[in-house]
């Protein structure tokens, strides 16, 4: 057991962050996620609110690969 949950909770990190950068791709197809606010502004034309957005996707993402790496390097 104590060489199981090392692997499992690195590996479950790993699902998490490819659950959220899939969010936001599945909300601008149309799937509702995290990319819906997004497909609402390019719809109605605001600029300046998608960048926002986008901001936010890329830096939320970005904190989560981080932390993510850095808890699966104490893990494993």
């Amino acid at each position: 057991m104590p060489q199981l949950i090392p692997e499992f909770l690195s590996f479950t990190l790993y699902r998490f962050e490819l659950a959220v950068r899939s969010a936001s791709i599945l909300g601008i197809v149309g799937a509702g996620g995290i990319g819906t606010p997004m497909i609402f502004a390019i719809n109605a034309r605001s600029w300046s609110r998608v960048g926002i957005i986008l901001l936010g996707i890329v830096v939320t993402v970005t904190i989560i690969d981080f932390i993510s790496g850095r808890l699966r390097k104490r893990l494993v």
